[in-house]
């Protein structure tokens, strides 16, 4: 983060897109620098500070059972988002499962379950090989 940080930082120093931006460079390096990558970056795109929570504000202010609760709904919330990323259908594991590009098939690397995400079964699809309509016809009729 460190050197990533540097570099976002000598940008926007030698290109300030706006006051805000020019403020936050004016501060110094009081800041942690992950702080101050965020804030040079939502002045950048012209987002307001007040709405910013960071893990660190919601950790000083909840225990940590409901830390731990929060930090898991964040994640689930960002996973659902991603178009690649479905759910192992396995009720005991649930754990996310990357798709492969331009693929109906998941894995998941948790409990190996290997399984169609169209119809969430487990199958060679051996048999929609052979008959390679059967994709096709099952999109049509959903």
């Amino acid at each position: 983060m460190e050197e990533c940080g540097r570099a976002i930082t000598e940008y926007f120093r030698a290109k300030p897109t706006n006051k805000d931006v020019k403020d936050i460079l004016s501060n110094g390096e009081n800041n942690e620098m992950a702080l101050r990558v965020v804030q040079l970056l939502i002045a950048h795109f012209g987002e307001d500070l007040t709405g910013l929570i960071l893990l660190t504000d919601v950790k000083l202010l909840v225990n940590e059972d409901e830390f731990e609760r929060y930090d898991c709904l964040l994640l689930k919330n960002c996973l659902d988002q991603m178009p690649d990323i479905v759910y192992c259908p396995v009720t005991t594991c649930s754990k996310p499962v990357t798709l492969e590009p331009n693929s109906n098939l998941g894995k998941c690397f948790y409990c190996n379950y290997a399984f169609c995400i169209l119809c969430i079964l487990y199958l060679s699809h051996r048999a929609v090989r052979e008959q390679s309509n059967l994709v096709e016809m099952y999109l049509a009729s959903s």
